[in-house]
């Protein structure tokens, strides 16, 4: 090698060398700058919709001789790591709770007041939670089959279904309120067991089960006459006479049934009398109708009577003789310048929509508001208010409905529906508290722009007397004090109201009672149109329908955690109904039960 390229690799070399040894400083400032922006920027987690869902129930019941077992399955998803409260309602005596390792407990809340209980829980994630619960098993000793008859609560879940197990004199379930019932399977590995059930249930509301044995009684027809009935009486008060229009439907259990005797009420006689038979007469105050051939099963009539005008009035009942059972239902309709409303609330209960369902299609037609008689010994008394001179009423208001929601912060949730009948007014006058604030307006389900002047609303109404429903909802200035008392105000209508309906929720921490004990009753649910509901084309969806068809389309304010539901009802039959009066009392003041 050359002289030349030697100096040459050398000086590659060395220089290499000086390269591998290199060092880059920095100030402590840029470094720390350049290490900040090479990690990525923190992102803050948006919060949940929602701290929690209860996503399905699962209900398992097991029905014994005297009692039921009940094992309910939640399925809850918990979005934040705080104490969660889920509110629901007890059925039965809880005898046990298995949180499956979730942090929780069973809150019955103070003094364990209905509607107070909750689950407490803490943890993030899905999880299950078990319940079991003991429910009283009724005997219906007066059916003349072997007859049991269950009732449980249905928690507000997404989904509620479950299944049950009888014994095995028990055929077949059914439901009177609040769930679909269908029979499963028969359960052969189970000789204990003669099969089961499923249900599908309304979340939130009461479920009526009737568990029905087999009839054992052989030879029917030659066994002493036993039968029951339904009967719906509608009275029809006009300012020249009182109509009554009965519908009685007669079963026979066992025995043959050869004439039928309706006791008829004083000062009515027989218009008409329609129905399968050979013959009618009245003896003795009573109504004998002879069928066309002695009935062992079920024997519909219509019976029309007549009777002098009377403004109050004892709903009167047409009743057969000798039944074992009846269900009696009552309505009252006028025909004029009149409005009927209740005088003593207690004595009767409005029909929901399955009760309903059962009566004939021709007797709902008319549109008169049904009540069930719970004691046939003492059915309901009506008033009719009448207008003054000749002045027609041009609309009249079946039900008022007011929920207020008041919370510590001033403001209250204000809604209002009313059942209207229009005999030829074009709209409805909302005379609101002061201070309201209208959030939306509808009728019946569908939604309108309400006109407005200060705090008075006009909603149009449609012509032809059908009940409509018009609602208003908004906030409202509302404060509840510590101790002394509170008024709920009420709207100021374009028509006369019958009956009021006031549910108020409110802080806790203070004890509430009523000015007047009298207007202490029960509040229904939101009412809701019946039309518009879709038609079932097969049969899956008549089953689908079935299910929800008695859902509200307006819910009710769920009982917020920690705060108290007060009820109220009375008979107003005025425009201008008087606003409701608490006395308030703060916790420290609360009277001891002993």
């Amino acid at each position: 090698m050359s002289c030349r390229r030697r100096l040459l690799l050398a000086s590659i070399v060395g220089l290499g060398a000086r390269l591998c040894v290199a060092q880059v400083t920095l100030p402590l400032e840029r470094y720390e700058d350049l290490r900040s922006r090479s990690r990525p920027l923190d992102v803050t987690p948006e919060p949940p919709p929602a701290p929690y869902a209860v996503e399905s129930v699962e209900l398992e019941l097991h029905a014994g001789e005297t009692s039921a077992r009940l094992i309910s399955t939640w399925r809850l998803a918990v979005f934040t790591p705080e104490w969660q409260s889920v509110p629901f309602l007890p059925s039965g005596s809880l005898v046990s709770a298995d949180f499956g390792g979730l942090e929780g407990r069973v809150d019955a809340g103070p003094d364990g007041t209905r509607g107070a209980w909750s689950l407490r829980v803490r943890g993030t994630g899905r999880h299950v939670v078990r319940l079991e619960s003991m429910v009283p098993l009724e005997r219906d000793e007066t059916a003349t089959r072997p007859t049991w008859h269950l009732e449980i609560q249905s928690p507000s879940a997404a989904a509620v279904h479950g299944t049950l197990t009888a014994l095995a004199a028990v055929e077949d379930v059914t439901s009177d309120s609040g769930a679909l019932v269908t029979a499963l399977r028969a359960s052969a590995s189970a000789p204990l067991h003669a099969g089961e059930w499923e249900f599908l249930a309304h979340p939130g509301t009461r479920i009526r089960l009737t568990l029905a044995g087999k009839a054992t009684a052989p030879a029917r027809a030659h066994l002493p006459l036993r039968m029951e009935a339904s009967a719906a009486t509608v009275a029809t008060v006009s300012r020249t006479e009182l109509k009554l229009r009965a519908w009685i439907e007669t079963r026979v259990a066992q025995g043959s049934l050869e004439e039928l005797r309706v006791p008829l009420p004083d000062g009515f006689e027989v218009a008409s009398v329609v129905g399968a038979y050979s013959g009618w007469k009245t003896a003795d105050k009573t109504l004998v109708v002879t069928p066309l051939a002695p009935i062992e099963t079920t024997w519909p009539l219509v019976i029309e009577l007549r009777g002098s005008p009377r403004n109050t009035f004892t709903s009167p009942l047409l009743l057969p003789a000798g039944v074992a059972r009846v269900r009696a239902f009552c309505a009252t309709e006028v025909k004029g310048d009149g409005l009927a409303a209740v005088a003593d609330p207690g004595s009767a209960r409005r029909v929901d929509e399955l009760e309903l369902q059962r009566l004939p299609a021709d007797l709902r037609a008319g549109g008169a508001r049904f009540y069930v008689v719970p004691e046939t010994s003492r059915p309901p008394k009506f008033e009719v208010a009448w207008a003054e001179g000749t002045q027609v009423l041009a609309a009249e208001i079946d039900r008022l409905l007011v929920e207020v929601a008041v919370g510590e912060a001033g403001k209250a949730s204000y809604r209002v529906w009313v059942v209207v009948r229009n005999r030829g007014a074009q709209q409805m006058v909302f005379e609101m508290p002061p201070g309201f604030e209208l959030a939306a307006a509808a009728r019946d389900q569908a939604q309108v722009r309400a006109g407005q002047r200060a705090t008075q609303f006009t909603m149009p109404i449609s012509a032809g007397e059908r009940p409509q429903v018009l609602r208003l909802a908004g906030l409202l200035p509302l404060v509840v004090p510590a101790v002394g008392e509170f008024v709920v105000p009420m709207p100021v209508l374009s028509a006369p109201v019958g009956r009021v309906e006031v549910r108020a929720l409110l802080p806790a921490g203070r004890s509430y009672t009523l000015a007047d004990a009298t207007r202490l009753g029960a509040v229904g649910a939101p009412p809701s149109s019946a039309h518009g509901q879709s038609r079932a084309e097969n049969v899956a969806q008549q089953a689908v329908l079935a299910a929800v068809r008695a859902l509200p389309a307006d819910a009710p304010f769920g009982l917020p955690d920690g705060s108290i539901e007060i009820d109220a009802a009375w008979n107003a039959l005025s425009p201008s109904p008087q606003p409701l009066v608490l006395r308030i009392k703060s916790s420290k003041e609360r009277t001891s039960w002993f």
